[in-house]
């Protein structure tokens, strides 16, 4: 397996092609549970080890050192977060190409991991059903690199499946207005939060996501078929 993750790079200032952020599973130590090889690309962050893990950098984008990462793997998860919002419009096509050619030329499986930006604004809870109609500029991208993965599946090119999660916490993953608050409410600090603190609100843990993207690509569903999947969420408010 090639476990492909990305970690916020200290020097990013330096050199702006290497700024990645954690987020979701690609920073679980194991995200099979069964000891399983894996290789990943930089998951566990700079000088990190785990036991069964392999860790390779390269760039992203470049689907010849992808191809050659995943030689032999059975399946890709693709994990990663190219960066803050500004970079998204340059990085994530060319990061989604890369992955693709990458998949179609090893014959592995694509697993990805994403969010509900694709869906767009709703007036009902979401589930696994609904169209994706995103109306804003963000969600109408990581709808297109979902799209395209889709249009490859169904054309035969790849096999492809989406687990897709609402914010993401847990794990050593930063991303997210939780994952930058709560250090500082733990330490007893006043944080400042997006919207009302006391809306019900459901949160994905990076850990459960992991599993489940595991346990779709072990089910016999993913080589008859591709959907979205919502991933475990636990909903919390308060003040």
């Amino acid at each position: 397996m090639l476990w492909f993750g990305s970690w916020e790079d200290s020097r990013a200032r330096a050199a702006p092609r290497r700024r990645r952020r954690a987020r979701g599973p690609a920073r679980c130590s194991d995200p099979c549970g069964e000891g399983r090889p894996r290789r990943a690309r930089k998951p566990l962050g700079p000088g990190a080890r785990d036991p069964g893990v392999t860790n390779v950098a390269l760039d992203a984008t470049d689907p010849d050192a992808l191809t050659r990462a995943a030689d032999g793997a059975s399946a890709i998860f693709h994990t990663a977060n190219p960066g803050p919002y500004p970079v998204w419009d340059r990085q994530w096509p060319l990061m989604s190409s890369a992955l693709l050619t990458a998949t179609e030329r090893t014959g592995a499986v694509y697993a990805m991991a994403g969010n509900l930006y694709p869906l767009g604004p709703v007036t009902a809870p979401m589930h696994e059903g609904m169209p994706d109609d995103a109306r804003d500029h963000l969600g109408a991208l990581r709808a297109r690199v979902w799209a395209d993965a889709l249009a490859a599946h169904r054309a035969g090119r790849i096999r492809a499946f989406e687990v897709r999660g609402s914010d993401y916490i847990g794990g050593e993953s930063a991303a997210g207005h939780i994952g930058r608050a709560l250090p500082t409410a733990l330490k007893g600090k006043t944080v400042r939060m997006v919207g009302r603190v006391d809306t019900p609100h459901t949160f994905t843990d990076v850990n459960d996501v992991a599993r489940l993207l595991v346990t779709v690509y072990d089910a016999p569903m993913r080589m008859e078929g591709c959907g979205t999947f919502p991933a475990t969420h636990r909903e919390h408010s308060g003040r």
